[in-house]
């Protein structure tokens, strides 16, 4: 059972060092205000207590991150229990890695001799065996300088899971340990004095740490590590005769000797040190600091260097560090698929899609908190969802990028993660669905993504209905007998008609000029750009012809340029052009405002036959979804091909293009847009003269 009150438990180990192990769950921190460790043992006092519970003070939060569900993340926290010569006799093990989740203790065989359900409930029942509770804000873990929330994580058994040992009679010291998994300790690992110490027998408290350096590193990457051995003499008489032996593992590739303070009396020999140290009285404490630089070349969980203490009458005590974790470059892998959906689908069409992330650790090693971050395409809006199913770990959203956070990828093996999500791509051509990253444990990006999606044009199936008036622009009359010759985008003819009043055309997609002439009347182009399944209204208004006077060409108002006489002007282009398009957009958006800006516009003459004109239209969309309003940016370029009938005399020109106004209607994700262009152009000699000037209207 847990203690009654705070003020109950026995506090064990009061320092441990903040920020040396990560993430902060898995650092074990305290000082003398803030104790590190702690146990309690009921009924107290007795001689034979039955049951034993043990706390310590993390530097982060060791429940999952999922909201969904209170419990702890996928590591390992636990005590080791040892004798007064180091020896292991149980390990007590927190055991959340991998499907594991129970509280589990170990004999010195590694024989499971005890394995119980984890029992954690928000608030604590009598029956848990596991509880998480505040410690506070005293030790800084995010930040280097702000305390942040430190917590506790509590643990109780019955003392009967022990057999042949005794808390308050046996001879035996407590270390508290994390770990990203329950085969090795590889996270940290802080040791308190023995407790009952046997009288008039020598006795020494040995301890091994690592106090600088990483815990975690990667193959072939040198770094430094500085380890203190220290040697207290937590028992009643003198331990004469102490000779400390350490011998560095041979897995580490020396980049430089081994450093040992203090160096008098240490000999060194490849590999191996021994220290005389001689006597150590009770309540004396002596360290050896050890300084080694180096690199592993396999992945692995690796001792830096272990040793033995012997002194006379004195039992030998055995030390080692808590080990270096290694790992592979290439250990963490990922890839991605789509597992159902569409892979050729129509632009703007809504389908719906299933993809699945899978990351992988290749090695033997667990690798702690992956973080994997998923972008949707800039091309593709979400209608629905997406919806998340994660063997592992927890996933959220923001916008169009998913983090998908993994606490602990045990080594050999898989997680994976499926997307399913509802919406549609904009634009043509191959698309990947969407791009991913890794920042893995040896500092390098692994990239994936999926094979892709190829997006066709919107298909439209049937001709596009074109009409409207045909009138005189002075007068408003309808005109009879104006006959329509069409042109594909090649300028090349067609079709011919002839109408009286209004007229009717029927195309497929694509982009056309239609020349409207009549006697008495100059020529009235009506170009256009058909790219979506909207009919299109609209009125052709031709010009009377006028005796030669100065012409204007049309622009957006200040000085314009005209030519001196109309009458030697090779040709007038007068053109309406009707641009008719789709824009994609979720299907619950209320479009607030859509406008056509001319970005830049050029024009040729080519083989003296034919005017081509290519425009690049700038799409201004702005719409409110979800109370938010948004503004997206898209840019059309179209070209259009315009009969000549100057037969190469005039090569000189001068155009103006404008946009008059501009229709759209939204229909479920389509908007339907159709944007009304005016187009003049005026070929002329190379000699001819322009001035400024203002013409009388035609019109």
């Amino acid at each position: 059972m847990f203690p009654p009150n705070d003020n109950d438990w026995i506090t064990y180990i009061q320092t441990a060092v903040p920020n040396n192990e990560q993430p902060c769950w898995v650092d074990i921190v305290g000082d003398t205000q803030y104790p590190a460790a702690y146990y309690y043992l009921s009924p107290t006092p007795d001689p034979n207590p039955t049951e034993v519970a043990f706390r310590m003070r993390l530097n982060g939060n060791p429940l999952s991150l999922n909201p969904l569900e209170y419990k702890l993340k996928e590591f390992v926290w636990g005590v080791v229990i040892r004798s007064h010569f180091n020896a292991v006799l149980f390990t007590i093990l927190v055991n959340a890695s991998g499907s594991v989740y129970r509280l589990q203790v170990r004999d010195s065989t590694s024989t499971l001799v005890y394995n119980e359900p984890i029992a954690l409930n928000s608030p604590s029942q009598p029956s848990d065996n596991v509880r998480v509770a505040d410690a506070g804000a005293h030790f800084p873990c995010a930040s280097p300088v702000m305390p942040d929330e430190d917590y506790f994580l509590d643990f109780t058994l019955p003392t009967s899971a022990f057999a042949g040992f005794n808390f308050v009679s046996s001879t035996y010291r407590l270390c508290y340990f994390t770990s990203t998994q329950d085969i090795v300790i590889n996270k940290e690992f802080v040791c308190g004095m023995i407790l009952n110490p046997p009288a008039g027998t020598p006795v020494l408290c040995v301890t091994k740490q690592i106090v600088s350096g990483p815990t975690t590193v990667c193959t072939d990457d040198i770094h430094t590590w500085v380890l203190v051995i220290t040697l207290y003499n937590c028992g009643t008489v003198p331990v004469t005769n102490v000779v400390l032996t350490d011998t560095i593992s041979s897995d580490i590739v020396l980049s430089s000797p081994p450093v040992f303070i203090p160096s008098a009396n240490v000999v060194y020999v490849p590999r191996t040190a021994t220290w005389n140290v001689g006597t150590i009285n009770p309540g004396d404490t002596v360290a050896l600091t050890i300084i080694i630089s180096g690199s592993f070349v396999m992945p692995g969980h690796y001792i830096l260097n272990s040793g033995t203490v012997t002194g006379t009458d004195l039992t030998p005590i055995i030390f080692g560090d808590h080990g270096i974790l290694v790992y592979g470059q290439d250990q963490l892998t990922a890839d991605k698929e789509i597992v159902s959906g569409p892979l050729t689908v129509e632009s703007c069409k809504i389908s719906t899609w299933t993809l699945r992330i899978t990351v992988t650790n290749t090695g033997e090693s667990d690798i702690p908190n992956v973080i994997v971050i998923d972008q949707f395409s800039s091309a593709f809006t979400i209608e629905s969802g997406p919806q998340f199913t994660a063997s592992a770990g927890t996933v959220s959203i923001l916008g169009k990028e998913i983090t998908w956070t993994i606490s602990n990828l045990a080594g050999n093996s898989s997680e994976t993660l499926l997307i399913t999500v509802t919406g549609f791509f904009s634009g043509e051509g191959h698309f990947t669905f969407d791009t991913g990253s890794i920042f893995d444990q040896c500092m390098e990006t692994v990239t994936f993504q999926d094979t892709g999606i190829d997006v066709l044009p919107a298909a439209i199936p049937h001709p596009i209905k074109v009409s409207g008036e045909i009138r005189d622009c002075q007068t408003g009359e309808p005109l009879e007998d104006v006959s329509a010759t069409i042109y594909n985008s090649r300028c090349k003819i067609i079709g011919t008609d002839t109408f009286s009043g209004q007229y009717e055309l029927h195309l497929p997609a694509g982009t056309y000029t239609v020349l409207f002439e009549k006697e008495g009347y100059r020529d009235k182009f009506l170009a256009l750009v058909l790219q979506s399944d909207a009919d299109i209204q609209t009125d052709v208004e031709m010009a009377p012809e006028t005796p030669a006077l100065p012409a204007q060409a049309d622009g957006d108002g200040g000085i314009r340029e005209l030519d001196l006489f109309a009458g030697i002007l090779c040709q007038k282009i007068d053109a309406e052009i009707v641009y008719s398009s789709l824009i994609c957009v979720n299907s619950t958006a209320r479009v607030e405002c859509l406008n056509d800006v001319i970005d830049s516009f050029s024009s040729a003459v080519l083989c003296g036959a034919k005017l081509r004109l290519a425009v690049n239209l700038e799409k201004n969309l702005v719409y409110r979804l979800n109370q938010s309003k948004y503004f997206t940016y898209d840019e059309r370029m179209f070209s259009l091909c315009f009969p000549l009938r100057q037969d190469g005399k005039c090569s000189d020109k001068k155009c103006y293009v404008q946009v008059k106004h501009v229709d759209f209607c939204k229909e479920e994700n389509l908007v339907y847009n159709v944007a009304h262009l005016r187009f003049i152009a005026y070929l002329f000699n190379k000699d001819d003269v322009l001035v400024p000037g203002t013409p009388e209207d035609e019109c």
